[in-house]
């Protein structure tokens, strides 16, 4: 796919990922195009259901690894996310996190060009370096190379270094190609990640010669420390009989590139190089794994079965292993006939749920794949009122308004409750009562209200030098045009209340409400206030002068000294 024959909205599609995510630097587009050739895409981790792991593949006397083998849970419409539970390299199909910043889809989609290094007798040693490698150039491409060509907002535009912190200007910033350019070039973005891609795998090299691992950390990044931490976490899965079957089943053949398998450190390291010189426009593309999509849905899915067969036996078991080796086809008739069986054996024994079982978070044949009850319980602990309000009003027709929600697999990475909010006000033949639109408005800032900004948290108003005063970065006005505080505080929303709130999250995590004036909440949806008229106005108007004692105004610029 050349660049005259780049269509962004057909790649999006494809991968299923937001398309600013894979525009944002020339190497994004690099890996978006070379991931979409292969068949390879993004599940939806919100909608995928993961089961419960087999107690015989947790890390025995690891509790520092924070394995426990459970589900994740929703905590205010974020669905947590354990590192070494979650992630597997093996698995080349990668995750869209709604909570994850942009860099993320590029990350895992360079993941499954890359592939995994495995053998039935590798050691402890030969496992972590397999891990090191693995992670080698999808980091690279977050620190170094994705920041190649990348708008920053003009707080940031000065920085040498990929910061930690999450920042909405710098990500509107990246998708619109516009604001202020890194004071670090484009070519010195470039060739420090090569020289980072280049530190790590002379690492592994030298770790197979020396015997033991070699650390060459970067900063915060040590990927030789995370290598052992993903063996040691994943050891008991990778050296699992119900493994062994999956691997040899579905990645039959030549280990490889075009496999996304190898057996030898070497040929992996060897790989990830000419990978890595073509993410950084430094080499011609090179051969990556192939096989295209239901290839990909095929071994996910294999994963699955065999997952749930280390807790089966005798009949039970061979069953399963029959779906496994139904699904060495690879081809959408082989799902399709592994999902039939699965059901079938389902009837026969005691085994998860096929709705849990086949919610992988992308659409499968026979209208399944989406965890509907799953992302219910995520509109629950993000919009509880808004649920209860509509199973009032809908009965059990707010079910089916759930279940279309769950099937607009629309790649996304606004919070859940934005987009169900955003959702409503699209669904008028169901919902079309304004009070409950403005109800979901509120509880989808609530769930999702930002921390404050600690530069505006730690400045304030103390020597303000300002031509405008703006909202803090993390408050958010809502119009919701009825009392819809009240109703969530109080349960009862009064007549003559409020229509509009300031939502804020403080530093100790709590959230609170503001009410305003309607005058007021038109007058900050206009923009930027005129400073000095908020001064003279202040003076005799309480509401605003509230708003300037509690810190909901911020200036532009500060003085050196006390005005």
């Amino acid at each position: 796919m050349t660049e005259s024959t780049f269509d962004v909205a057909g790649l999006g599609r494809t991968l299923h990922a937001p398309i600013a995510d894979l525009t944002r630097s020339p190497a994004a587009r690099r890996v978006a195009r070379l991931a979409a050739d292969a068949g390879l895409f993004l599940f939806d981790y919100e909608r995928r259901v993961q089961l419960e792991l087999p107690e015989d593949w947790l890390p025995v006397g690891r509790p520092d690894l924070g394995v426990t083998g459970l589900p994740p849970d929703w905590e205010r419409g974020l669905l947590g996310e354990s590192k070494y539970l979650s992630f597997r390299h093996d698995l080349l199909l990668g995750s869209l996190h709604a909570g994850h910043r942009a860099k993320w889809s590029t990350h895992e989609l360079c993941h499954g060009l890359v592939g995994f290094c495995w053998k039935a007798d590798g050691s402890m040693l030969f496992h972590a370096l397999a891990a090191r490698l693995a992670e080698a150039l999808p980091v690279a491409l977050w620190y170094f190379f994705d920041e190649a060509g990348l708008q920053r907002c003009e707080r940031h535009a000065l920085q040498t270094e990929v910061g930690p912190s999450f920042c909405r200007a710098c990500e509107r910033a990246a998708v619109a190609s516009t604001g202020s350019a890194s004071s670090v070039s484009d070519d010195a973005w470039t060739a420090r990640g090569l020289t980072f891609l280049a530190r790590e795998v002379d690492g592994v090299r030298r770790s197979i010669t020396e015997g033991r691992p070699m650390f060459t950390p970067h900063g915060a990044i040590d990927l030789m420390t995370d290598g052992l931490a993903y063996a040691s976490a994943h050891a008991p899965r990778l050296r699992a009989p119900e493994m062994q079957a999956q691997l040899a089943a579905m990645f039959a053949g030549t280990p490889g590139p075009e496999l996304g398998l190898f057996d030898e450190l070497e040929a992996f390291a060897a790989h990830i190089e000419k990978l890595g010189a073509y993410v950084a426009g430094h080499g011609p593309a090179p051969r990556v794994v192939s096989g295209g999509r239901w290839r990909f849905v095929a071994q996910d899915l294999a994963g699955r079965v065999m997952q749930i067969a280390a807790d089966s036996e005798g009949e039970c078991f061979a069953g399963l292993e029959a779906i496994l080796q139904g699904l060495v086809a690879g081809t959408e008739a082989a799902v399709a006939n592994a999902i039939a069986s699965y059901v079938e054996l389902h009837e026969s024994f005691e085994l998860p749920e096929p709705d849990d079982v086949f919610a992988l978070g992308y659409a499968l044949p026979g209208h399944v794949g989406v965890g509907v009850a799953q992302l219910r319980a995520g509109l629950e602990s993000a919009m509880g009122a808004t649920l209860t309000r509509l199973g009032a009003s809908l009965g059990e027709g707010a079910d089916g308004l759930v279940a279309r929600f769950a099937s607009a697999l629309v790649p996304s990475r606004e919070p859940i409750g934005t987009r169900f909010a955003a959702f409503l006000k699209d669904a008028s033949d169901v919902a079309s009562d304004s009070e409950t639109l403005g109800l979901a408005a509120l509880e989808a800032a609530i769930a999702s209200a930002s921390p404050p900004d600690p530069i505006e948290l730690g400045l304030g108003l103390d020597g303000a030098l300002a031509e405008t005063l703006s909202l803090p970065i993390g408050v958010e006005l809502v119009r919701a045009g009825f009392d819809a505080g009240g109703l969530l505080m109080h349960g009862v929303a009064d007549p003559k209340g409020p229509r509009s709130f300031l939502v804020r999250r403080d530093a100790g995590d709590e959230v609170g409400l503001v009410a305003l004036s309607e005058p007021l909440a038109q007058r900050l949806s206009e923009g930027p206030l005129d400073a000095a008229a908020v001064v003279v106005q202040a003076e005799h108007d309480s509401e605003l002068r509230a708003l300037l004692e509690e810190g909901l105004l911020i200036p532009d610029r500060w003085d050196l000294a006390i005005a």
